[in-house]
């Protein structure tokens, strides 16, 4: 009798133990919805007219983005799409089977969006920097 009380106490605290390791793990990930609140504190005290360049950027991205996947084959979207493996090797993947063409637009985009990001912080404050890189400590903290 006792053995079996014993067994099912065991069990019992294994299982209590696992749940509360997930939940560690998880609160340690900001969601989406908390990211976009500390990036918009972080953005809420920009100038109109940084405000506009973080608007441009983000259609330069959107416009690239929307130019490379357009010369996408069948194939690359296929492994782009394919989410058994995870972020990295579907890239590694892709890029291995990139054409000279594609891979001169996505270095073209890679380009475009550095400078984009230059231009960007060269507007910037000291206090507003150190806004921006508090606000990335608080998402990666979290």
């Amino acid at each position: 009798m006792k053995s079996h009380q014993f067994i099912w106490t065991l069990i019992a605290s294994i299982f209590f133990n696992i749940g509360i390791s997930f939940a560690q793990q998880t609160e340690l990930r900001p969601g989406k919805k908390m990211k976009a609140e500390i990036r918009a504190k972080a953005i809420k005290n920009l100038s109109k007219e940084q405000k506009e360049l973080l608007k441009a950027r983000k259609e330069l991205l959107k416009k690239n983005r929307a130019t490379f996947k357009a010369l996408l084959n069948e194939k690359q979207l296929s492994i782009l799409q394919d989410k058994t493996m995870d972020r990295r090797k579907r890239m590694q993947l892709l890029r291995e089977t990139l054409t000279t063409e594609q891979r001169a637009v996505f270095k073209s985009n890679r380009i475009a969006a550095k400078e984009s990001k230059k231009q960007f912080r060269a507007t910037l404050t000291e206090e507003q920097k150190a806004q921006f890189k508090a606000a990335a400590r608080r998402m990666k903290n979290k």
